[in-house]
């Protein structure tokens, strides 16, 4: 037997915010990981000519 539970607006919204949260954390780690430095063409992980903004990862 299946129950039904009643699931406010606030408590959506609040799904909604933190799944926002998490997708944007998700795509800055892609980037992060994956993708080039434009100045030293290394990942910006690895990156040491100081084009990366390292600070932009603890946001």
């Amino acid at each position: 037997m299946c129950h039904r539970v009643a699931v406010s607006r606030t408590t959506i919204l609040l799904w909604i915010l933190a799944l926002m949260a998490l997708e944007i954390q998700h795509l800055k780690w892609i980037w992060w990981e994956y993708w080039d430095c434009r100045g030293c063409s290394a990942k910006h992980k690895d990156c040491a000519c100081g084009a990366t903004r390292t600070w932009l990862m603890f946001l």
